[in-house]
């Protein structure tokens, strides 16, 4: 049997490991399991200045000024259609940030999945390509200043 090989780290999305693996099990291919040698981030003495969770699988970051934007896919796998965010037909979200100390601001609702790397920001606007062909114009928010 032809083998697949599925590379995972810290830095693999949920989504980019999920989806073909279990694609490749209904296509009938076996499981097998390697792993690295190298040495975590966390064990190399590193430590980031803020961590927080942030439930959407990512597909676009951005920061402006003090605000962080994300957007991306929701982070959800209802057992009834386990790739129903994956394949898109849950649209997309986009979750602001303070990226002084990542506390969620707000979180958006977007009838498409964004892009991978579809954002800009411009004259105090966010810009958001999404997989629908559409491109979003989101104006800037005062209190975010």
């Amino acid at each position: 049997m032809d083998k697949v090989l599925i590379i995972v780290g810290e830095a693999t999305e949920t989504v980019d490991t999920l989806y073909p693996y279990y694609r490749l099990r209904e296509a009938g291919f076996r499981k097998e399991k390697s792993r690295p040698s190298a040495k975590r981030a966390s064990e190399s003495g590193y430590r980031p200045a803020w961590d927080t969770g942030v439930f959407l699988n990512g597909k676009a970051m951005l920061r402006a000024g003090d605000v962080l934007f994300i957007a991306g896919t929701p982070n959800e796998y209802p057992s009834d259609d386990i790739f129903r965010a994956v394949e898109g037909r849950a649209g997309g979200m986009l979750v602001t940030a303070s990226a002084t100390n990542g506390q969620t601001l707000e979180t958006y609702h977007l009838e498409s999945p964004p892009v991978w790397g579809g954002t800009a920001a411009a004259n105090n606007r966010l810009f958001i390509s999404l997989t629908s062909g559409y491109v979003q114009c989101w104006p800037g928010r005062q209190e975010y200043r």
